[in-house]
């Protein structure tokens, strides 16, 4: 299928009669989409395809693509960031919207097709995933309105979502037997405990950041892995033994 960029320019062609190829020019608007599409009949329920119907019917430009959304977002967080967004950001941002795709086109969503994401994805990831993936979407639609590329409102924020954790799911201090067992067992994660380090921190960290008993961790890029902000960087004090 092609991107959205790319798509937006063969329906611009084929809205104006002056440029759309002879061999094209007696289709309806239904055969001229699919032709565009590649596919045999429209999905209903696909809301590219749908779009791409829409504009061609009315003459009307074809509304922004999520693609488009996650370039100008991807553009716009760079311009104002202190550094370039980090491939974990954009991955998670990318896959989070991936997921809403199927729902909605940026200018099609409603509080309802929200709420329904949000009933389907509950029922496959943790509610703090589904609340984490429901910021990132916020933030890309948010871009769209601050750059004037959708009217309206945002909707993710008129919804008041927090994630639902019950008493077994929240977070707790170990206890004294269970940081026995993970030093025994799983070291890695006790030494975790005991400097404070993520676990990205830690797997991306090499013998030239250890210097004497101090773990240096700077905003380099190490073994694909950055810090989340540039305050992250900071000096550790490492136990013994690590």
């Amino acid at each position: 299928l092609l991107d959205g960029g790319e798509l937006r320019k063969r329906v611009q062609l084929f809205s104006e009669p002056a440029l759309v190829p002879d061999d094209c020019s007696d289709l309806t608007s239904v055969e001229k989409a699919e032709a565009l599409l590649g596919v045999r009949d429209l999905d209903p329920d696909n809301p590219v395809h749908n779009e791409v119907f829409r504009s061609l019917d009315t003459g009307q430009p074809m509304a922004i693509t999520w693609d488009e959304a996650l370039t100008t977002w991807k553009r716009e967080r760079n311009r104002a960031n202190a550094r370039p967004l980090a491939k974990s950001t954009i991955y998670c941002t990318t896959k989070a919207v991936n997921s809403f795709r199927p729902y909605a086109s940026p200018h099609q969503i409603t509080k309802q097709t929200v709420r329904k994401w949000i009933e389907t994805q509950e029922q496959v990831l943790s509610p703090s995933t589904v609340a984490a993936n429901f910021r990132l979407i916020s933030s890309v639609v948010q871009t769209l309105l601050d750059t004037d590329q959708l009217d309206g409102i945002n909707v993710f924020k008129s919804i008041r979502y927090t994630a639902r954790q019950d008493a077994d799911q929240q977070r707790r201090a170990f206890t004294d037997q269970e940081l026995v067992l993970l030093k025994a067992e799983v070291s890695p994660i006790y030494l975790m405990c005991l400097t404070g380090l993520r676990p990205g921190e830690y797997a991306s960290r090499r013998a030239s950041d250890i210097d004497g008993n101090i773990l240096v961790i700077n905003d380099e890029e190490s073994l694909g892995w950055r810090t989340k902000t540039l305050s992250s960087g900071r000096c550790v004090p490492l136990p013994p033994g690590f």
